[in-house]
This record gives structure tokens, sequence and C-alpha cells, in this order.
């Protein structure tokens, strides 16, 4: 359907008609009530202006560092050639991975990997902690069968890890990350876990950073508050401009029922605590999980990454969505409690609504040190279902599953250090640099 010739921009709703977005908003937005006096959390303004992203160059687009860039690919190819023995091969990997640039291997990763583990390395591994979790870690990863028997080698007859000199503190960093992918029932693991703790706290070493309304129509917004209509009028066109823009690219066919209950569900979860809030009410831990991992924002951010990745030729988004629902759901979770444990501090002190921590406090009469752990340990079992569900995942979901699994682990890199959103100009902003603003070196 062409557009109708106008010099607005015009967005398609619900029904396929089509709403000029300006008009709209603007209209809205003179009826405001400017002397209508709002809470607000006093949040810094966003370091990270629009005109910063604009002005970013790179000299890295020219053509001979393109040349360059396939020249080093065909090295890293060779070193995969060069790498003779088992560990060699795994720290290769696990170098290209920690770079991110494993797509660009992944054919000599797959045949790396499918060698040893074919191949009984117990004799290249045995007595060795770190190759041993290395090994293990990078299966897993991969979507390997690799068993918790591994370790057996290292663990006494009541199967805890024998303390030992030979063990450094490069093995008991790989160990303690091995022992992150560990699922339900797999006490090896979570004894590796304590195990590499306890002992790296020996080394004095830090382990901070390891540790609404339900309507769609334009024609019933009139009964809605006018600061609410421009919200409604900003969400629809979104909404719509993107369900159009997932259609085109991945040949989706009706993306936008999908879309607009995913929104509903959110905005409906934001609205029950905002009741809690009005009634100055404290829920159970258990009624506040039960609505706080929808409002984390994690099964919004599954959806657009499902949508927007997986292969529609596998199997249609309401099947998509129904195999991904254990996964969305821990790693909502993981979300929730995330930011939980970074802004509950603050946003007590502002008296917002109960964080998991407040409710646990009051419900179980303890205090904030001790419904901070319990919170932590509900954090561990919620990625231990993330695993559950990752390591035997079938092939046509992986790729859905490992950015639904990147929206758990981003919501711990935001939050380790406190507010990572509402507080910028620190850890956060320093991250946000290395990561997306200042290139790795090429030498």
């Amino acid at each position: 359907m062409s557009q109708p010739p106008h010099c607005l921009h015009w967005h398609r709703n619900v029904d396929c008609e089509y709403v000029p977005k300006p008009v709209r908003e603007a209209e809205a937005n003179d009826k405001i009530d400017q002397s209508v006096q709002r809470r607000t959390a006093n949040y810094k303004p966003n370091i990270w202006k629009h005109e910063l992203l604009q002005s970013l160059t790179s000299q890295f687009s020219e053509k001979k560092y393109k040349t360059r860039a396939e020249t080093l690919k065909e090295d890293v190819k060779c070193m995969f050639v060069e790498a003779s023995d088992t560990l060699s091969k795994l720290e290769l990997i696990d170098s290209i991975s920690k770079l991110g640039l494993d797509k660009y291997f992944m054919e000599e990763i797959t045949e790396a990997l499918d060698a040893i583990a074919l191949r009984n390395n117990s004799s290249v591994l045995k007595g060795d902690v770190y190759a041993t979790a290395l090994c293990f870690r990078l299966l897993r990863h991969y979507g390997y069968h690799a068993s918790q028997d591994m370790f057996l080698d290292f663990v006494d007859g009541a199967d805890k890890f024998i303390p030992s000199p030979k063990v450094s503190i490069k093995g008991l960093l790989e160990l303690l990350q091995a022992s992150n992918l560990g699922g339900e029932g797999e006490d090896l693991l979570t004894e590796a876990g304590l195990f590499s703790i306890e002992n790296l706290s020996g080394f004095g070493a830090s382990l901070d950073n390891m540790l609404a309304k339900q309507v769609w129509s334009p024609k019933e917004i009139k009964e809605l508050p006018e600061g609410i209509q421009i919200c409604f009028w900003t969400l629809l066109n979104t909404t719509n401009e993107m369900a159009a823009e997932i259609e085109q690219e991945k040949g989706w066919t009706s993306v936008l029922p999908y879309l607009q209950k995913t929104w509903t569900d959110f905005l409906k979860s934001l609205l029950v605590e905002a009741k809690w809030y009005n009634k100055g009410y404290t829920p159970s831990l258990e009624e506040y999980l039960n609505n706080g991992w929808i409002s984390s924002s994690g099964p919004l951010l599954s959806v657009l990454a499902i949508l927007g990745v997986a292969d529609r030729k596998t199997q249609n988004v309401a099947e998509y969505l129904k195999d991904c629902e254990q996964i969305i759901h821990h790693s909502s979770l993981v979300i929730r409690l995330c930011n939980d444990q970074g802004t509950s501090a603050a946003e007590l002190e502002r008296g917002d609504a109960a964080s998991s921590i407040l409710c646990f406090m009051r419900e179980a009469n303890v205090s904030e040190a001790v419904a901070r752990e319990h919170i932590r340990s509900l954090m561990v079992k919620a990625w231990k279902g993330i695993n559950g569900y990752c390591i035997p995942c079938p092939p046509f979901l992986q790729e859905p599953a490992k950015y639904i699994t990147n929206a758990a682990r981003g919501a711990h890199f935001m939050y380790q250090h406190g507010d990572g959103f509402g507080v910028q100009d620190r850890e956060t902003r320093d991250h946000v640099r290395s990561n997306f603003i200042e290139p790795i070196p090429i030498k």
C-alpha cells in the first residue's frame, strides 16, 4: 500500500489506516495540564547525547583496513592448524570467543571441539584443574555434552574438592567460571564454585565482578489523560513500524499481535506496581516476583530478539515463543533481581515501590544483608535454569537463546556497581567507552 502524498510522516495503525504522528502527538501535548505535580526519581541527564553518537567516526571503514581484516582472519585460521595440542586449541577458542569474534571462525571452532568431544582427553587434562575447567566450559558454551564427572579427579570420597598448592589462581578462576554453567542437581559444580570462591578469597582476590489500559485502537484513546495520549501515540506508531520492518526483513506474518500482547503485559505489570505504591502495599516476595519478572522488560526484549533472529522456515512465531517460555522466564528473573540489587537502596530512599529485597525483609523479618543474600541465591537458581535450557538446546533455538541469555548477562553488567542506568557517569561510562567507542589497538 502506498502512503498518502503528504509532507508529514504517516504511520500505519492496527486497522491498516495511516495516522499522522506529529499532529496527533502535538494535539495531545497542547492539552497537558502543566500544573499537575508529578513524582520524579531525580535521575541525572543522559550523558550519551545523540550528537556524541553522530560525531563518532572510524578510520577502519576504509578499504585498506577491510583488506587487513581479511588477512588477519586467514592468519587466525592458520593458528588452528598450528595449535597441535588440546590445551592450545582450547585457549585459542577461548581468546577468540572473549573478543566476540567467534562468529567468523565457527567452522574451525566446531571442527576443533568435535575432535575434542569425540577423543578421550583424560590423559591430556588429568590433574590440571585449569585445562579441565576450560575444556568443560567451552564444550558446554558451544552446546556439547560435558558431564560434571570431568572433575572427579579433583574431589575426595565425599565429593569435596581437594586443596592443592598446584591449583593456581588462573585455575581457580577458570573453575569458578565453569561452575556457573551448572544445572539443577549438579552438586559437584556447586561445590566447585564454593571451593573456588573460598580459595580465591584466601588469595585476597576481589570477586565483586563475578559474582494501562489494554487498548490499541486510536478510537479509544480520547478516554485517556492527555499526557498518556502522547505516550500512546508514540507506542502505537513505534510498534506498528517495528512490526512492518520485521515482516519485511524476516518474512514473518502477523507479527503485530505478538508485539501488542507483550507490550500490554509489560504495561499492566507496571500498573500493578503503581497500585502497590499508591496503596502503600508491600507484597510477599512470591507475589512480587510473579509480577516483577514481567516488569523487568525481559519478556519484551526476548520477544523482539526472537522476531529478529529466529528462522521462520523452522517454526512459526507462536511455536518459537512457546519453546522459549522457560528461558524467557529465567532470564527475566535475573534481570529483575539484578535490578533490585543495584537500585533498591536509592529507591528506598526515594520512597518508591518495594523491591524484592524489601519484600523479603518484611516477609521474613530479616536484615537487609540477609535479604540480599537470599536474592543472590534466587539469581543463582535462575541462572541454573538458563543453563539447563541452553545446554540441550536444539540448533534452531540456539540463536534466540543466545540473545535472551545476553539480556540477563547485560543486567549483571549494568547493575554490578549499583544503578548503571540512573548513574551513568562512573563505571558504566568507562565500560561503554571501552566496549563501544574506543577501538582495540591493531598492531
